[in-house]
C-alpha cells in the first residue's frame, strides 16, 4: 500500500510539472516571446515597442536606373535583393524592420541618395517602382 501512494504522489508530481511547463509556453506565446527552432525565446529577449516615425518612403527596383553600377542584385549587406526589402539610412542597423502600410520591410540595403528621414523600398519591377511614388508615411520602426 504504501508502495502505491509514493507511485501515486510522482506520477501527480510529474504531471504538475508538465502542466506548469505548457502554461508558461502559452504565456509565451500570448506575450510574443514564443519559442524559434533554436529553443531561444523570440530575438532573446522581450520584443520591443515599435516607434511612429513619419518617413519620406520611395521606391526602387535592381535596374541600372535605380542603382547605377550596384544594379547586380545583391545588397549593401551582402543579401540577395529579392523579397521585403528596404534601403535606409546609416542610422538604421541591417535587420531593422519597417512596417510601411501594413507590411513589414528589413533594412538589408543602403543607397547614396536614402539619407536622413528616408526609406526605399525594394520593387520586383521598374514600372512598379514609379508607380509608387514618394510619398510622407507614417512607420512603425523596430530598431535592431
Amino acid at each position: 500500500m504504501k508502495q502505491f501512494n509514493w507511485v501515486l504522489l510522482l506520477a501527480l508530481m510529474l504531471g504538475a510539472i508538465v502542466i506548469s511547463g505548457l502554461i508558461f509556453a502559452f504565456i509565451d506565446i500570448l506575450s510574443g516571446q514564443e519559442k524559434s527552432e533554436g529553443g531561444v525565446a523570440g530575438d532573446c529577449s522581450v520584443r520591443p515597442t515599435p516607434a511612429f516615425v513619419e518617413i519620406n518612403v520611395s521606391a526602387y527596383c535592381i535596374c541600372e536606373l535605380c542603382c547605377g553600377r550596384f544594379a547586380d542584385g545583391i545588397t549593401a549587406s551582402g543579401k540577395p535583393a529579392v523579397g521585403l526589402i528596404c534601403a535606409a539610412p546609416l542610422e538604421y542597423e541591417f535587420g531593422t524592420k519597417f512596417e510601411v502600410e501594413g507590411v513589414v520591410y528589413v533594412c538589408e540595403d543602403r543607397g547614396g541618395a536614402i539619407q536622413g528621414n528616408k526609406l526605399d523600398i525594394l520593387c520586383s519591377s521598374h514600372d512598379e517602382a514609379i508607380k509608387r511614388g514618394r510619398r510622407m508615411i507614417m512607420v512603425k520602426v523596430w530598431r535592431k
